[in-house]
């Protein structure tokens, strides 16, 4: 409950980066959603592969919107990580997250998206250029402004 304490831990296990990833699976805090939260934005961050599964299980099923934000933004740079087949199923994820009640759920799937066009098969850039289009839609001014910046950044890269 004390935010200050929760980022000063966070930045800690970054500092372990992928020695952290198998510690942070095996006990991550089921109760304590708070805790939760902030394994799973460290796991989001250090960006490896074997969070893939945690990460899709926690935006489909956990009750929390923080963990669900933070699982959602962090599946794009996972995925991207995984075989296609896997970088597929993030994707129809991430889609599905467009249609979320919480708004920083939409958000989050936005610069989640943007991150498997970038680190993703190139094959599915396509898909996630029209999942961005569909985010322009959103009744949330926040949700379009950062699709048509993800928009642009994907359209000046090479």
């Amino acid at each position: 409950n004390r935010p200050a304490v929760g980022e000063a831990a966070l930045e800690e296990v970054l500092r372990f980066g992928e020695a952290a990833v198998q510690p942070l699976l095996s006990h991550i805090d089921g109760f304590d959603y708070g805790a939760r939260a902030y394994s799973v934005r460290a796991l989001a961050r250090i960006g490896h592969g074997d969070a893939y599964p945690f990460l899709a299980e926690a935006i489909v099923a956990d009750f929390a919107p923080s963990v669900r934000r933070a699982a959602t933004r962090g599946l794009g740079r996972v995925a991207a990580k995984r075989p296609l087949l896997d970088q597929e199923r993030a994707l129809h994820l991430l889609r599905q997250c467009l249609a979320d009640a919480d708004w920083g759920v939409r958000y989050a799937a936005v610069g989640s998206l943007t991150d498997l066009a970038r680190q993703g098969e190139q094959s599915l850039r396509p898909s996630v250029e029209a999942a961005l289009q569909m985010a322009l839609e959103d009744a949330d001014p926040l949700i379009p402004l950062r699709a048509q910046m993800s928009r642009q950044e994907l359209a000046a890269e090479p």
